[in-house]
């Protein structure tokens, strides 16, 4: 089975990410779990990495941008 990195692009998820990160890391596959913050200004990204998450600073249009790209793609490495 082929491993896949998990990239989650987020902005003040604080009430959602640590739901999130829990459950790919049950994920059989999960090779790493990647946070892209878009500028939270909550405990997104603390939260995340205390998980275990990888945690990326980006600015929100970046973000916007990886969401668009993502979801029209075949995201394949």
């Amino acid at each position: 089975m082929k491993e896949v990195s998990v990239i989650f692009p987020a902005k003040d998820e604080e009430k959602f990410i640590a739901h999130s990160v829990k459950t790919a890391k049950k994920a059989k596959n999960v090779r790493e779990i990647i946070l892209v913050d878009g500028g939270s200004v909550d405990n997104t990204p603390a939260i995340a990495k205390k998980l275990g998450a990888k945690v990326i600073f980006q600015s929100i249009l970046k973000c916007y941008y990886l969401i668009a790209g993502l979801s029209y793609s075949n995201f394949v490495c």
